[in-house]
Formats: structure tokens, C-alpha cells, sequence
């Protein structure tokens, strides 16, 4: 099955990838479901490409870069746990 991508939507990542050309890695993380990667850059930026649902069920690729100072919050992450009976 081939997937179109709009045009502007490629310019976006390219460009935000052009911006952290250069730099090293220096941690990944894949979530369980397979649908965001967290890159983090040796200055402390993190990179992350994540893949969300869009409209009429299609899913389209979201690239991001945090900097550090950006977040004016944590971001709590759960993990769901069943209880042992």
C-alpha cells in the first residue's frame, strides 16, 4: 500500500531534521506500541518522532524537538500493571 504525504507536511520534518544535523545520539527509546521514538541528543535535546492517528483514519509523522528549559512541567509516564490474584 502506498501512502501519499502532503508536501508541507515533508518540508516540516526535513527541516526540523536539517536542524539537528550533526549531533550525536546519545539514548533512544521506542515506546511498546512502536509508534513514538525519543532520541536524545548529546546536548540534552530531545528528538521525537511519533506517528499520529489523523483524519479519516489515516496516521501522519509528527517530528519534534525539545530543549531543555522548554517544559514548564513534567510529563508523568505510567505504566498500567495488573494485580496478581
Amino acid at each position: 500500500m502506498l501512502t501519499t504525504v502532503p508536501l508541507p507536511n515533508l518540508r516540516r520534518v526535513a527541516a526540523t531534521l536539517a536542524g539537528v544535523r550533526g549531533r550525536s545520539i546519545v539514548d533512544a527509546t521506542l515506546t511498546t506500541d512502536l509508534r513514538q521514538l525519543r532520541l536524545t541528543l548529546d546536548d540534552g535535546e530531545l528528538l521525537v518522532i511519533r506517528v499520529e492517528a489523523g483524519d479519516l483514519g489515516r496516521d501522519h509523522l509528527e517530528v519534534d524537538v525539545v530543549r531543555p528549559g522548554d517544559n514548564h512541567h513534567e510529563q508523568l509516564e505510567l505504566e498500567q500493571t495488573r494485580a496478581v490474584e
